[in-house]
């Protein structure tokens, strides 16, 4: 059988809670944060990456962030939510 790379335990603790998937990004310059975060979230939108979540009946949240290797430090978040927004 194949073997899914998330542990059943994740799966079975969050089934009926929200989902959030997270894309982390890391830019040289805090300049390119914002380039950084619309690659983020297409990137996540066009390989599908909410997908098999969407079916839960709940909301899914995309969570684009933006890291400075410069200043080492969170430059930008960025969010959008599909599925369900009960």
């Amino acid at each position: 059988p194949r073997r899914s790379k998330i542990p059943w335990w994740i799966t079975y603790l969050c089934w009926d809670k929200p989902v959030f998937v997270l894309e982390f990004k890391m830019v040289e310059k805090a300049k390119d944060a914002e380039a950084a975060l619309e690659a983020a979230l297409a990137q996540m939108r066009d390989r599908g990456y909410a997908e098999k979540y969407i079916n839960r009946e709940k909301p899914v949240h995309l969570i684009a962030m933006v890291c400075g290797r410069e200043d080492q430090k969170l430059l930008d978040v960025r969010a959008e939510t599909t599925g369900n927004r009960d």
